[in-house]
């Protein structure tokens, strides 16, 4: 499911669009794009996890993605930051769009290989991730006439397009 985003009534949170994946057992994989600044990133929720913290987004941890296409085979991956946002919801900010969305739109599951003693986490996309861009991407262009004092109406991406040859 993709959603479009905006908050009129409350001016501190930014329009954005969500790319939203909704398991059996209630977890949660959002692939977010913020119209205002600009940003990709990463929600995700695994109800499995008891993650002790520090929460916030001040405290960051190091993660390893690693990407999966149709067969099993590794496509892609990289080390990155997250932030603990409660004991089982971790966010991965400041991604590289193209690099991401390249190997993303080729894969077919993410596997977070998570530090110390918090369980890996697996994400499942079932042949869904081209669909999941694609949409991302139409959401962009619709509210790329949304208008904020924080966004330039230039900052608008074409997320179908991601660039070849970086590595996340």
């Amino acid at each position: 499911m993709v959603n479009g985003v905006t908050y009129p009534e409350n001016t501190d949170k930014n329009p954005t669009c969500f790319a939203d994946r909704v398991y059996n057992d209630g977890s949660r994989f959002q692939l977010s794009k913020d119209l205002a600044n600009n940003e990709l990133y990463i929600w995700f929720k695994d109800n499995t996890w008891e993650i002790k913290g520090p929460f916030g987004p001040k405290a960051s941890y190091p993660v390893r993605i690693n990407i999966f296409d149709s067969r099993n085979q590794i496509i892609g991956g990289g080390d990155m930051q997250f932030s603990v946002l409660a004991k089982n919801i971790i966010t991965l900010r400041r991604m590289s769009e193209k690099a991401f969305l390249e190997v993303f739109f080729r894969g077919d599951k993410l596997v977070f290989v998570m530090p110390g003693t918090v369980p890996n986490a697996t994400v499942t996309l079932n042949g869904a991730a081209k669909r999941m861009v694609r949409a991302l991407s139409e959401c962009v262009k619709a509210f790329g006439s949304v208008d904020t004092s924080k966004k330039r109406k230039d900052e608008v991406p074409d997320l179908t397009a991601p660039a070849k040859g970086e590595r996340i």
